[in-house]
């Protein structure tokens, strides 16, 4: 049990973090200074600030003191993250976005607990994992299991929910696409950059980080990162548009339209350069003919545009911001609290909350 010096230190750093400032900026930033080394000393638990220090610390970190101050019901900074991103994003930013993952989730969690909802248990394989053949019969699998059969998959996001996978929005940068982990040992979460329009790519990985949470401890241990996260892909392709439908429509060595493929995007909820990838690595496209594919792909514009084209359409629904109203509607928290957690004033939550 963390005493309040504790508390307030993993706040203290978690919000500066958050706000892209070095401890030297926190410190020089307050009415009065103080020095980098008195702000190390806090976020390593050996000293607590007095109550207008402490004031002062909130305003410059944009929180509020109950927020510095507030204990830990999920200690999501103990959560092993799968953090997918592009190498373009910035290192502070990193940490910034790593900070707001785990409050968005701590958050989630938080009114989840007091609405009375238990998570799903999930049941996962102890059979090790090294080849795509394996992972796409796990995939396989799972289809079976969750009664999909060979259908597209309407809606990923409400698909993983209903299975015990909490999907979160969160407003991201460019370069990061998705993070996954579990907290508190029963609670399986997946956060996706609510940014990212394009309902393919956020389809994919979302289950990419699906496979993270369903696999991660049964990967053979001599596999590096990279082929880790190439499985995973395998997974969340398999998933999307399974072997079979691809075999069964493209069962002779043909010349394959575009047409053909946009189809499948449509239908499938998977991009052209997936199919395509899919088609080269089961023989039905031929090394030749993905090599001039990827060339086109590359050095004609018009082109390009029409294979990056998102052509499907998939709703994200908010569940959080429902959430929070019915726990104040059932007086669990405060108009205060609920303005918090929905990072808004009282005035406006008042506007929202109309009774019937």
């Amino acid at each position: 049990m963390m005493d309040e010096k504790e508390i307030f230190a993993k706040r203290l750093k978690q919000a500066r973090l958050k706000q892209k400032l070095t401890m030297e900026a926190l410190g020089a930033g307050l009415r009065i200074p103080i020095s980098k080394q008195a702000i190390s000393r806090m976020e390593h638990a050996k000293l607590f600030p007095s109550g207008a220090t402490l004031g002062e610390i909130a305003r410059v970190l944009r929180t509020t003191v109950d927020e510095l101050t507030q204990p830990f019901d999920f200690d999501t900074e103990k959560m092993v993250m799968s953090f997918r991103k592009k190498a373009s994003l910035l290192k502070i930013e990193e940490k910034s976005l790593k900070v707001r993952t785990m409050e968005t989730i701590e958050s989630y969690l938080e009114v989840e607990e007091l609405l009375g909802r238990l998570p799903i248990a999930i049941r996962k394989t102890d059979a090790v994992i090294s080849t795509d053949e394996q992972m796409e019969e796990r995939a396989r699998a799972i289809r079976q299991k969750w009664n999909l059969g060979n259908a597209p998959i309407g809606n990923v996001d409400n698909l993983l929910t209903d299975k015990g996978i909490e999907v979160i929005m969160l407003d991201g940068p460019e370069g990061f696409d998705g993070v996954s982990g579990v907290v508190n040992g029963n609670h399986y979460v997946i956060v996706l950059n609510s940014n990212v329009k394009h309902s393919e790519r956020q389809r994919l990985t979302c289950l990419h980080e699906a496979a993270h949470l369903l696999f991660n401890e049964c990967m053979d241990k001599s596999l590096s990162e990279y082929n880790k996260e190439k499985l995973c892909n395998v997974f969340a392709s398999e998933m999307l548009l399974p072997t079979e439908v691809l075999r069964a429509k493209f069962a002779e060595n043909r010349n394959i339209t575009m047409a053909e493929l946009i189809n499948l995007q449509q239908v499938y909820g998977i991009s052209i350069d997936a199919i395509v990838y899919k088609l080269h690595k089961m023989g039905i496209v031929t090394d030749r003919r993905y090599i001039l594919y990827m060339k086109r792909r590359n050095s004609q514009p018009k082109y390009m545009e029409m294979v990056q084209k998102s052509r499907y359409e998939e709703s994200h629904i908010d569940r959080f911001s429902p959430m929070v109203y019915q726990a104040l509607a059932r007086d669990l928290i405060s108009e205060g609290k609920a303005a918090q957690l929905l990072g808004c004033s009282v005035r406006v939550l008042n506007n929202n909350k109309f009774l019937i």
